[in-house]
């Protein structure tokens, strides 16, 4: 901190001090503060003198840091409070954490915040061993974002050290063995807060005292809390016992009583015997060595121990090995050599039968793992990209194919010549009739005509909806434009030599179809009139007449001329290849 002295003496003083003490500080108008603490935190006076008079400012110094917490615990509310103490005083917890006397974590518990107090509620309707397992160090954690040497969260222990009646952990065994005029041993074990003083064992109802006793305090018990296994710290009380009777063999209960109360368990105690044969699971050979894994069976109530045995073929003797896991790997073996294997188990009491032999060969060379290289993953990753590709752009090439396949009949079926008002082309039936006959007055007033027997459809559509006046009056007109036939009547045999073409006057020039003349390489276009309106009488006599004529013809000739139909299929285009036989053509 620096007192600055804006006056005009040179000869002033500056000195700092703490308010209510006379003990100077610094001479200085500079006060230097190194390795603060909390116990720099106050107030500090800068004194001026000068010739004008004394002057003198105070300065608030405030030091922050991490919090001291303080753990308390109510056992008539059942509630355990963290409280830290800190500058800034805003905080932040963390879940409480329960864990035993060993450090082994149990679990995690939900904070209650209550203004900057943490609070854990334990249930009150609990009691038993249910309520000792609450039992152990509780940790709560807490930081107002000042680090510290333990960084930035503090922590804080307390020893939830609950007093109760003693309780039996769960590694207990229930059913514990004994050998036949030899000395069985009972292990009781419990925890017990505060410490048990007396003891008590009951044979089938009566009191026993036939027993040498061993204790062992203060021993780490493994004990289930809130479904964890963990370590806790006990008491194991040992009963030797001399089974020189049958009647040895029974039930045994245990009191084990303190200052709080009493509880018991019950030990049956059964004659033990020799263990049941393990079961192979899996043998798996390398080049100088082999594993073999197998399933215990029971081990007579007593601690077992298992033997493998194996030899090379044709040896007499065999090699063993000794373990007490159920895994074991055998080296030292010759590559490519087979072998047989075979174990069994071992306790006090006597052996298990020996497992069958099994034969296992180890390799001829070394087997060395490899893995997939980045340079395979690539080239696979690259074949995979190329398929898909390739599908990709199949796919595409089909459906442009299509589209314009769609286009194309599009384009066939519905024509649009060029000024006109995207009429729909017409499509008329063929009636092709052979050795028809036409008389002279037919060769006066219609249609020779030789087609190309490539001819392949025809509307029937437009078939069915040719009107009447569409057959009956016709006119040539020569000026540029088609127009469709209703029927066309195809001859096999022409005798005349000239053409009459009839056709029809078209107001609006609609629906062209063109016809080549492919003999005279001259295009005849023919219309289709909409409206009938403006022709005369004397030309409507003459259609009539002609249209008649056709019918009757038609129908004179249709039960001796053969004659073919052919029948238009939709949305496919027609092309016809028209030669006039007629050496003049009048209009």
């Amino acid at each position: 901190m620096i007192c600055i002295n804006d006056g005009n003496d040179p000869d002033a003083t500056t000195e700092w001090k703490r308010p209510g003490t006379y003990t100077i500080i610094s001479n200085n108008t500079r006060l230097n503060m190194v390795n603060v603490n909390r116990t720099d935190a106050g107030l500090y006076t800068c004194r001026v003198d000068t010739e004008a008079g004394v002057y003198e400012v105070n300065a608030k110094v405030v030091v922050q840091y991490a919090p001291t917490i303080d753990i308390q615990y109510s056992p008539y509310e059942r509630k355990m409070k963290c409280i830290p103490n800190g500058v800034p005083n805003r905080y932040v917890f963390k879940d409480w954490e329960h864990s035993t006397e060993y450090n082994d974590h149990i679990r995690f518990l939900p904070i209650v915040k209550e203004g900057n107090t943490a609070t854990l509620t334990f249930p009150t309707n609990i009691t038993g061993k249910n309520h000792l397992r609450d039992r152990g160090i509780y940790i709560c954690r807490a930081s107002n974002n000042i680090s510290s040497s333990d960084g930035m969260f503090i922590m804080q222990k307390k020893n939830l050290n609950l007093k109760s009646e003693p309780y039996f952990v769960s590694s207990t065994e229930n059913t514990q063995f004994g050998v036949y005029l030899k000395t069985a041993e009972i292990k009781i074990k419990f925890v017990s807060v505060p410490e048990y003083n007396s003891y008590a064992v009951y044979k089938n109802g009566s009191r026993f005292i036939d027993f040498t006793e061993s204790v062992y305090r203060n021993i780490k018990l493994t004990d289930n809390i809130y479904g964890k296994n963990v370590s806790v710290k006990g008491t194991i009380i040992s009963l030797q016992i001399q089974i020189d009777t049958l009647d040895d063999y029974s039930s045994y209960k245990i009191v084990v009583k303190n200052a709080i109360g009493s509880s018991h368990h019950t030990i049956e105690l059964v004659s033990a015997s020799a263990p049941d044969m393990p079961k192979f699971i899996r043998t798996v050979a390398q080049q100088t060595q082999f594993s073999v894994l197998w399933k215990p069976g029971f081990d007579g109530g007593v601690l077992q121990r298992f033997i493998v045995e194996y030899k090379k073929i044709g040896d007499i003797h065999w090699n063993y090995q000794t373990t007490r896991s159920n895994f074991i790997i055998i080296g030292g073996l010759q590559p490519a050599t087979k072998y047989l294997i075979r174990m069994f188990s071992r306790n006090l009491i006597d052996d298990s039968n020996r497992t069958e032999e099994i034969l296992i060969q180890t390799d001829k060379y070394a087997i060395k793992e490899t893995s997939l290289s980045v340079q395979s993953v690539v080239i696979l990753l690259s074949v995979v990209i190329i398929v898909l590709l390739v599908a990709g752009m199949g796919l595409y090439v089909r459906r442009l194919k299509q589209r314009h396949r769609e286009r194309m009949e599009l384009a066939i079926n519905v024509e649009t010549p060029e000024g006109t008002y995207d009429e729909i082309a017409h499509y008329t039936d063929i009636i092709e009739i052979d050795n028809l006959q036409p008389t002279s007055q037919e060769n006066d007033n219609s249609i020779m005509l030789m087609t190309n027997r490539d001819i392949d459809l025809v509307s029937g559509d437009h078939a069915s909806t040719s009107s009447d006046k569409d057959r009956d009056s016709s006119e040539y007109v020569d000026d540029g434009y088609e127009q469709p036939y209703t029927t066309l009547v195809v001859t096999g045999q022409v005798k005349d030599d000239q053409v009459y073409l009839p056709t029809k006057n078209k107001s609006d020039y609609e629906n062209a179809i063109l016809f080549q003349n492919v003999a005279c390489e001259h295009a005849y276009e023919f219309l289709e009139e909409d409206s009938l309106s403006d022709k005369t009488n004397a030309h409507d006599d003459y259609e009539n007449r002609n249209r008649n004529y056709y019918v009757n013809d038609f129908n004179e000739s249709n039960e001796n001329v053969p004659h073919t139909f052919i029948y238009p299929q939709i949305n496919k285009a027609e092309y016809i290849n028209l030669s006039l036989l007629t050496n003049n053509i009048e209009f």
